[in-house]
């Protein structure tokens, strides 16, 4: 399928009834030897979330009011399971981030105090020199 790239994005479904799915960005193409990605998902900017990257309307599509990057969820996803989930209806492609986007995600990963210190270590190692 190859889907899932670096700047693709996905709403995940199917949560508990009444939820609104978040969406999630990736940050980096497929590992080609575990198959793994990085993903972080946008929040609706409250007092309480991670300032470090705010988004407003215009930044993507999705994005209609001010919006937060939670960093602190950033997380691992195989590559696969992401593909075998739009497949079977669980999980929907959004349009792609632009490079720009992208770009100010993946610095805002690596500036947010509140990204876990391993997934930083992965990034930085990752993440192409800006």
């Amino acid at each position: 399928m190859d889907f899932v790239a670096a700047g693709r994005t996905f709403l995940l479904l199917g949560g508990r009834p009444g939820d609104k799915p978040h969406l999630w960005v990736i940050l980096l193409d497929p590992d080609p030897t575990t198959g793994q990605v990085v993903a972080v998902h946008l929040v609706t900017a409250k007092e309480h979330t991670d300032p470090t990257v705010t988004l407003n309307l215009g930044d993507h599509p999705f994005v209609k009011h001010e919006t937060h990057v939670n960093f602190g969820g950033a997380k691992f996803y195989l590559a696969h399971k992401i593909e075998r989930a739009i497949a079977k209806g669980r999980c929907k492609l959004n349009a792609d981030a632009s490079k720009e986007l992208l770009a100010k995600l993946r610095a805002g990963l690596l500036a947010s105090s509140r990204t876990a210190n391993f997934m930083v270590t992965h990034c930085r190692e990752r993440f192409p020199a800006q």
